[in-house]
């Protein structure tokens, strides 16, 4: 199998997964249309149990797996990756199994507590996605444990078409049968859109297994207690995340409501918190996810032969390039607030886009604080220590929950900001002391972060007023952009950030590279 240079492989990620994000987003509108606002709602009230029983069950598996896969590749076991993979399936099929059925039996009870006339049937529905995801996983694990991102890159983007396509149509059709069954046709389509990456994933693994290590189901007890090893921790600290966030589901309405906030307008201020300012603060943190995903394997692959020096080059890489896009990001989101929230949410009121601009430039430092918090806990997780990133995430999370309390009864919703960012800020600080005492500190690592940052200043001073002197959200948003894109690379240009070596592993044309990546 070709091997695909690390950087070029996380790039690679980080495309197909704004691809995704974009399709994905532009899926909801049509549905929005065809349900309308009792079907959006009923369609989300389906997803909290199925995103729980997917954190339980399978949302590990593709770390872990790729972390057995690239330790057992460094080491030369053959037999170790046909173990694993053998295992891995097995423990897919196992937990999708028990979470299908789970979710199956608590439908009506949870639909009659939620008070929602046949969301049973919808439950039902999507149950069967979860043995999907979990069987995906496995082979998205086996792809990148091998440094190959490229099957998952291109897998992303066909299940958001074919969610989109099937989604739709079947939501269409079924709408003349009530609102309900409408929503049961675009989670089918959800299903089906699953289902075809999984086939796209078997299929490209059949093309390249010849060249693989295969499938053993030789030694299972020892691969599922392995496996169970290895995805329990990581398991545990992607919990961390959804916890907080369904404690801020309550907490935040409660303590504005305990304030003097009337009650439906906490519920707004908690929408407009959770719904377009986190959207857009968590755009530009995909490509660092796509860097995190792609770490582990290569991690985990040089802790195998105790090369700590490859660990910190590929770490430092990682962390360079998710500052390279969140400083800029940071910086065009604080500037575009006011045009880009116009622009996509027309319909908001005077003060609720107020509101919403302030709270967006309140979180934007998140944009930089949480990629690289996934940079170093992926990192940290390769290196063995999910356990301590768990502790590192938990304290993290209950400063944030404390602060949050005091911050919100004194300053309203934008304490629940500020408390995000010192979360962020807090869990990240703490991976970085515990990294650096296991494998030391990288003084070019802060050079090239300060050169990144003196290159954001000079884009930010270049656009600052831009905004200003153009009426139209829509052209204010593209001309500000173009010449913020413009200026921040010809800074990073003639700033040096990127040395030769790393320019080399960049998805860019030969004639700038010159010659191919040879030791990133």
């Amino acid at each position: 199998m070709r091997s695909t240079s690390f950087a070029k492989g996380a790039l690679i990620l980080a495309v197909g997964g704004v691809i995704a994000k974009i399709l994905g987003a532009v899926y909801r509108i049509p549905l929005t249309n065809i349900l309308g606002a009792e079907g959006i709602g009923k369609y989300q009230l389906v997803f909290p149990l199925f995103a729980l029983l997917l954190a339980l069950s399978c949302n590990a598996l593709p770390v872990a797996v790729s972390r057995m896969v690239a330790s057992d590749r460094a080491r030369g076991l053959d037999h170790g990756i046909k173990n694993t993979m053998g295992a891995s399936l097995l423990f897919a099929t196992l937990t999708g199994l028990l979470s299908m059925a789970l979710m199956i039996g608590v439908a009506p009870y949870l639909a009659k507590v939620q008070g929602v006339e046949g969301l049973e049937i919808c439950y039902r529905i999507l149950a069967p996605t979860i043995l999907v995801v979990a069987l995906s996983g496995v082979l998205k694990g086996w792809f990148l444990g091998l440094s190959d991102t490229l099957p998952c890159a291109i897998a992303q983007p066909i299940e958001q078409i074919v969610k989109l396509a099937v989604g739709i149509l079947l939501a269409k059709l079924l709408m003349s049968r009530g609102v309900i069954w409408g929503v049961a046709g675009a989670l089918m389509g959800v299903g089906v859109s699953e289902l075809v990456g999984l086939v796209t994933l078997a299929i490209w693994y059949a093309v390249t297994r010849r060249e693989s290590k295969g499938i053993s189901f030789v030694d299972p007890a020892f691969g599922l207690y392995r496996l169970t090893k290895t995805a329990t921790p990581i398991t545990l600290s992607s919990l961390i995340f959804p916890i907080v966030t369904f404690v801020d589901s309550i907490l935040i309405v409660k303590v504005l409501t305990y304030s003097g906030v009337d009650g439906a307008m906490a519920v707004t201020q908690y929408g407009l918190l959770t719904g377009p300012v986190s959207t857009l603060v968590n755009m530009p943190v995909v490509v660092a996810l796509s860097l995190a995903v792609a770490i582990v394997p290569a991690v985990s692959s040089h802790l195998a032969t105790y090369d700590v020096e490859a660990i910190k080059q590929k770490t430092a890489l990682s962390i360079k390039l998710s500052y390279l896009i969140g400083v800029p990001c940071m910086a065009g989101m604080w500037i575009l607030a006011s045009p880009v929230l116009n622009l996509l949410y027309p319909t908001m009121s005077v003060l609720e886009k107020g509101l919403s601009v302030r709270l967006l430039r309140m979180q934007t430092p998140t944009i930089v604080l949480l990629s690289q918090l996934e940079v170093f806990n992926a990192t940290l997780q390769g290196l063995d220590k999910a356990p301590k990133v768990v502790l590192n995430v938990a304290i993290g999370g209950l400063v944030k929950i404390a602060l949050e309390i005091a911050l919100i009864y004194r300053f309203g919703i934008v304490g629940a900001s500020v408390s995000v960012v010192v979360f962020y800020a807090l869990s990240g600080a703490l991976d970085i002391v515990l990294y650096q005492k296991l494998v030391g500190k990288n003084t070019q690592l802060v050079k090239s972060i300060g050169k990144i940052l003196l290159s954001s200043a000079i884009m930010t001073v270049a656009i600052a007023y831009l905004p200003k002197l153009i009426s139209s959200p829509l052209v204010a948003t593209v001309v500000v952009t173009a010449v913020g894109i413009i200026v921040y690379f010809v800074a990073v240009a003639l700033l040096k950030v990127l040395s030769s070596e790393e320019m080399k592993c960049l998805p860019l044309p030969s004639k700038i590279t010159k010659r191919k990546c040879e030791k990133i």
